[in-house]
């Protein structure tokens, strides 16, 4: 899967036009980025006091932060992107 993943993006030169933590997950809203001062109250302690980034959808309302699923994330579309089928290339 993430081959062919990689083949469609590299035949239709569509990595450019990625933009990976722009759209909400639960309903495809576009995140807007918001002071920690105004979701410090939405968020577990822990996160508030060790992330200063955040980022909030206007249409429902969600709250989303730097954590550990976003470097899983990254590290899986930096394959993704990096690989070019039959290249060697990661």
């Amino acid at each position: 899967p993430r081959e062919q993943l990689a083949e469609i993006l590299e035949c239709y030169d569509l990595a450019p036009l990625l933009r990976p933590y722009t759209r909400c997950a639960h309903c495809n809203g576009v995140l807007v980025r918001v002071p920690k001062e105004q979701v410090a109250e939405e968020v577990p302690p822990s996160v508030a006091r060790r992330v200063e980034f955040f980022a909030r959808c206007p249409g429902c309302g969600h709250v989303y932060w730097p954590g550990s699923h976003q470097r899983r994330s990254e590290a899986l579309f930096g394959l993704i992107v990096g690989y070019e089928a039959g290249s060697g290339r990661e």
